[in-house]
């Protein structure tokens, strides 16, 4: 039997995989929060968009332009 079975290696390829997704989340941590800010704010301002949009007098002329 070899020294690394097989078994041994996909137990450290598992864990060494785990360690490098959470250390590119913790250096991504910063961009993955303002992301997430901003689909919540997004979807926060959506129905005061959509409101706007259909009582804007400018909205119609361009539908009709196209």
């Amino acid at each position: 039997m070899p020294f690394p079975d097989r078994y041994t290696l996909n137990v450290l390829l598992t864990t060494l995989l785990f360690a490098v997704t959470l250390v590119m989340v913790y250096v991504a941590r910063v961009v993955i929060v303002i992301f997430a800010f901003s689909i919540l704010f997004a979807y926060l301002i959506n129905p005061i968009v959509r409101f706007l949009q259909r009582h804007s007098p400018f909205f119609g002329l361009t539908a009709k332009m196209k």
